[in-house]
């Protein structure tokens, strides 16, 4: 075997930290969401903002903030920040068939807006370094 590469075996593709985490967040967020009991959070924070939508906004924004650094194609950061929006769209739905969850509208909204305003960070530094560097 040559150290040219030629003929050379395919690499597994590298393990990164990233996906165990992202995963565990998602298994988190799909047992919370999908649990057949309710949690004590319709509280309401402050003017019509409810706890609820609050943890909603804030779990799909840290599980989106991450996307743009595992996801370089624009492309492949859209299909993955389509796939959480529609795990968001998923579980609501679901919630439909558990006897003590309610269908809401307003959490579908909130994982939405967490999963925009999330990946923005690691977005803007993505831009802003691509223009500095070309």
């Amino acid at each position: 075997m040559s150290g040219d590469g030629a003929g050379d075996a395919p690499r597994p593709p590298r393990w990164r930290p990233f996906y165990a985490f992202w995963f565990a967040g998602v298994a988190v967020y799909a047992g919370f969401s999908l649990a057949p009991w309710q949690f004590p959070y319709q509280v309401m924070l402050f003017g019509n903002i409810m706890l609820d939508e609050a943890l909603h906004f804030l779990a799909f924004a840290l599980l989106a903030v991450g996307l743009p650094y595992q996801f370089t194609p624009w492309l492949d950061l859209c299909l993955a920040m389509l796939v959480l929006v529609l795990l968001g769209i998923a579980t609501e739905l679901a919630q439909l068939f558990i006897p003590s969850r309610a269908f809401a509208v307003q959490d579908m909204a909130a994982n939405t807006l967490g999963c925009l305003l999330g990946i923005l960070p690691g977005t803007l530094h993505r831009a802003i370094r691509a223009r500095r560097s070309g």
